[in-house]
């Protein structure tokens, strides 16, 4: 699933979900304190898995702290639901 992060200083970068739904590629972005904006592109994905769904994309808008530090941010979606949280 392509996703599409959106630093505090307005960077965008866009990574893709490996076939475990991970993304482990940030292309060496480096993560500051601030607000950050993820769109999960969930389209083509609901069309695949479920022949269609409600939600073309997903925002999920976050504040990271301190700067550096490892982040889980799990977007779990059905067809007209999805959730997210602060994984570990």
């Amino acid at each position: 699933m392509p996703i599409e992060l959106t630093c505090p200083n307005g960077d965008k970068v866009s990574v893709t979900t490996d076939s475990d739904g991970r993304c482990k590629d940030w292309q060496q972005t480096e993560f500051v304190a601030g607000t950050y904006q993820m769109r999960f592109h969930t389209k083509q994905y609901l069309l695949e898995k479920h022949s269609g769904g409600f939600y073309p994309f997903v925002d999920v808008h976050f504040d990271i702290v301190e700067d550096g530090g490892h982040y889980h941010v799990p977007l779990l979606i059905s067809p007209y639901g999805f959730s997210s949280y602060r994984g570990s």
